[in-house]
C-alpha cells in the first residue's frame, strides 16, 4: 500500500516535471 502511494506521486512529480520543462 505505502510502495504504491510512493510510486504513484513519484510518477506525479515526473509527469508534472515534464509538463513544466516541455512548456
Amino acid at each position: 500500500m505505502s510502495t504504491f502511494i510512493l510510486l504513484l506521486v513519484f510518477v506525479a512529480a515526473l509527469v508534472i516535471g515534464y509538463k513544466v520543462l516541455s512548456h
